[in-house]
């Protein structure tokens, strides 16, 4: 065999003198060589836990978070497992009322905007014979009473006695772990006085913390933290209390749907309160001016906008599983 033929079998595989692969077994010194650096051999894999959350002993097992959703309930005093929010979870063995298959339900709302949109996303037509936001269908009726339910009592004057209250529209988050959009039914609403409403539940739909009641616009982060650790209540608003306690002088049972328009972290700018009236009807000229004196004012507006629209979609749904089980 010529040398040209030699190098062809090198080519095809053939090993050359000296060279040594792992595993080889060198005649001469009777045992096996191994690779330097990574080896080539496979190794055995250690076999996984059977559960992911099985930790090994010695550690401290994870601490679960805060849920963020409000329907979740919280750990509070009486709650079985640790107590991560106090006061806020119903106690054990406490059995609380609910309400029964009603026919009529008056929803009140506190701006304008409140009402016009709810009504445009559950189909109710406007009601005739008043200059304000008055519409219903089937076992709804829904109308505006202004901030802080001012016009409560000579506009619900006007509706057909209804058999259920309910407190509708947009709230302020106090606990970090809602966002807007985020739909806050509680169990308990507390009054700027201290007064505590209890509230029923309507519509299967589970109920979860407290709201606080309020008499001004909370205006800053830190106002709402405050008022968080104050009272340990989910969110805030300016007319549940005073709806509450209406529907209490007469008997009738009450609950609250609200949405939150605006997380923990941000609050609501004077100058963008202020461009609601009285009433509850919202001025244009005043939100012109409050973007000619404050620029930043525009970006609070859009923001808050968003807000409180993710906020009413999630309360109309909600509303629309009461108004089929009442129906």
């Amino acid at each position: 065999m010529g040398a040209r033929d030699r190098a062809g079998d090198h080519a095809r595989g053939g090993h050359r003198p000296g060279l040594r692969l792992p595993r080889e077994h060198h005649g001469r010194e009777g045992r096996r060589h191994r690779a330097r650096g990574l080896s080539v051999q496979p190794r055995a894999r250690r076999g996984r836990a059977l559960r992911p959350d099985v930790r090994p002993r010695g550690r401290r097992p994870l601490r679960r978070p805060l849920r963020r959703h409000p329907q979740h309930p919280l750990h509070g005093e009486g709650h079985g497992g640790r107590h991560l929010v106090r006061g806020l979870a119903p106690r054990q063995g406490v059995q609380e009322a609910g309400v029964g298959r009603v026919t009529r339900v008056a929803v009140f709302t506190a701006v304008d905007l409140e009402a016009r949109t709810l009504a445009r996303l559950l189909g109710l037509p406007s009601l005739a014979g008043d200059a304000w936001p008055h519409f219903g269908a089937g076992a709804l009726e829904l109308i505006s009473v202004g901030p802080r339910a001012r016009l409560l009592e000579a506009r619900a004057a006007r509706l057909t006695p209804p058999a259920l209250v309910v407190s509708a529209g947009v709230c302020g988050a106090l606990s970090p772990e809602l966002r807007p959009g985020d739909l806050v039914v509680p169990d308990v609403v507390l009054g700027p006085a201290g007064e505590r409403f209890a509230t029923v539940e309507i519509a299967g739909l589970p109920r979860a913390g407290a709201l606080a009641g309020v008499t001004d616009v909370v205006e800053t982060p830190a106002a709402k933290a405050r008022l968080w650790v104050e009272t340990r209540a989910l969110a805030c608003d300016m007319e549940s209390a005073v709806i509450l306690a209406w529907a209490r002088a007469r008997g009738i049972p009450a609950a609250v749907i609200r949405g939150v328009s605006d997380p923990a972290d941000r609050g609501v700018p004077a100058d963008l309160a202020a461009v609601v009236e009285p009433d509850g009807r919202v001025r244009t000229a005043r939100a012109v001016r409050a973007v000619l004196a404050r620029p930043r004012a525009i970006a609070d507006a859009m923001t808050l906008r968003s807000g409180t629209g993710a906020g009413l979609k999630a309360v109309a749904r909600a509303l629309g599983l009461v108004a089929r089980a009442r129906a």
